[in-house]
């Protein structure tokens, strides 16, 4: 990765230099435990998880019910690590359920996510069900300090071709003038745009359109709320994307950055899972974080239907009051 960067001091600016430290041999304590260095909402669930192709380095899951295979490199990201991660990736979708969950929950027992200690349980918070029977949509991250030319190319052809969701992360470290350093993070991704996905197969199921999404929340009891929902997401400015257990609400600068999200199946309590990163809202906005998580939270909540009209509402309310400012 080629980076400049330069530090702003006493009105004039100082180029920093690339940081010495060791930065591989930290990138995957510090991905386990903060995984929104890759992306918000990322939920990790195992740890050099052993598969037939390998042990792959973290496993997650992400905001819209896909797993996530996370391969880590020592250095430069290759052009044979895009197929290593297929591999992975592979393994993973055709792993049984029983399988799935031996290599997990241990690994959940010593790093519970919010007091939820199995596979089972992270899943249920997020309306999923593991299930041997299910197609699994499997999403691949591969992260390393610098990347082979071309392999953009190779990114966004398997994304727009063959429908594979896959990023490659580069972190780089630099130094400031007192010492701190600052980690930096380059993304290149598969951009497909979600009315292109309706229209392709994934593996043998397609993402339902929202008409349909509709008529799912209905055999769940949860059509009125989620409608209200996007029709509120939409006065208040943002696209919506609709994937087989959820909605969400993207920037709209960029429809692969999804900010708030609603829950297809309602808890046992018949309360909507719902899903805000606050501090991505605030900076869309421009509004404080604080005034985003006092409207609408931060993180997972929990909502009664009746308590999605005000939801709603203070969403369209931070909305217009950034409008305003403008």
């Amino acid at each position: 990765m080629n980076v400049g960067i330069w530090q702003i001091s006493e009105g004039a600016p100082a180029r920093m230099v690339a940081s010495k430290v060791e930065l591989e041999m930290h990138l995957e304590d510090w991905i386990a435990e903060d995984s929104s260095l890759l992306e918000a909402g990322l939920t990790v669930v195992g740890r050099q998880v052993y598969t037939a192709g390998g042990p792959l380095d973290l496993l997650a899951i992400d905001l819209r019910g896909r797993w996530v295979v996370i391969e880590i490199k020592r250095g430069r990201v290759r052009r044979d690590t895009i197929v290593q991660a297929i591999d992975y990736a592979s393994c993973i979708v055709e792993m049984d359920a029983d399988e799935l969950r031996l290599k997990t929950d241990p690994y959940l027992k010593k790093n519970p996510v919010g007091g939820l200690c199995t596979l089972d349980e992270v899943m249920e918070k997020r309306g999923l069900k593991l299930n041997t029977d299910d197609e699994r949509d499997v999403s691949i991250m591969i992260v390393g300090t610098a990347q082979d030319g071309g392999l953009d190319r190779m990114v966004h052809f398997l994304g727009e071709r063959h429908n594979l969701p896959i990023s490659v992360v580069t972190f780089q470290v630099f130094a400031l003038t007192g010492g701190e350093q600052v980690l930096v993070r380059e993304l290149t991704e598969s951009d497909d745009e979600p009315e292109a996905l309706t229209q392709r197969k994934v593996r043998r199921n397609t993402l339902p359109t929202l008409e349909e999404f509709y008529k799912l929340a209905e055999t769940e009891g949860t059509r009125e709320p989620i409608q209200k929902f996007v029709e509120g997401g939409e006065r208040a400015g943002f696209p919506i994307r609709v994937y087989k257990e959820s909605i969400f609400l993207a920037s709209p600068n960029d429809k692969r950055n999804c900010y708030i999200g609603v829950v297809l199946k309602p808890t046992k309590e018949g309360r909507l899972r719902v899903w805000t990163t606050a501090d991505s809202v605030a900076k869309m906005l421009g509004v404080s974080e604080d005034s985003v998580v006092e409207a609408i939270g931060s993180g997972w909540t929990e909502l009664y239907p009746e308590d999605m009209d005000g939801f709603v509402e203070r969403l369209v309310s931070l909305a217009s009051e950034a409008d305003k400012s403008d």
